[in-house]
């Protein structure tokens, strides 16, 4: 039976390098992957990336690591905080409009899935930012919501209200465009 998430972060602490690279190889992609959703751009994800599990390395360094949630979802709570540390750096360069973020995900599945896929990133980069990150972590990240709702600092009654919200929004368009497979671009 494989370790848990939390018991390779605790060996991690206690000085097991190995099982700090096996989280990473379980987690790398999902964490990459919310990043880049959150900031849109491919070189600024690998950074936050970077920074995110520094401060994984730094926690463990410290020897304060607890495991009171999920790993996974501390981890998204820290990546999350690393993106929202930057945007307010970027804020003092220049106003960033969180709106303008796309979302870029990368579907690997059959033909018609992926273009089903591609409309429904177009939809989704549509969204509000804080309806695009739940949609984003309840899908992708497979997260509950109510940890979610940790992640984000939000009731769960908020977390749920956006997931309605997005859904709504979601069902909308892609009436709208009255999608079906083989379609070109509608939007």
């Amino acid at each position: 039976m494989q370790p848990t998430d939390e018991q390779l972060m605790i060996a991690y602490q206690e000085g097991d390098v190995e099982a700090f690279e096996e989280l990473v190889r379980r987690h790398q992609a999902r964490v990459f992957t919310y990043l880049l959703q959150l900031v849109g751009d491919r070189e600024l994800a690998h950074d936050l990336f970077q920074e995110t599990f520094m401060h994984v390395i730094e926690v463990a360094r410290k020897r304060r690591y607890r495991p009171d949630a999920r790993w996974l979802t501390w981890v998204f709570r820290i990546a999350r905080n690393v993106a929202i540390d930057e945007f307010r750096r970027q804020h003092h360069r220049h106003t960033y409009d969180l709106d303008e973020v796309e979302v870029a995900y990368e579907p690997e599945e059959h033909l018609e899935q992926k273009e089903l896929a591609a409309v429904l990133e177009r939809c989704i980069a549509q969204l509000p930012p804080a309806q695009r990150e739940v949609v984003y972590l309840r899908h992708h990240g497979r997260l509950t919501f109510k940890e979610i709702a940790e992640i984000t600092g939000a009731s769960i009654n908020t977390v749920l209200g956006r997931m309605r919200y997005a859904l709504k929004h979601l069902r909308r368009h892609l009436t709208a465009m009255e999608w079906k497979p083989d379609h070109q671009d509608h939007a």
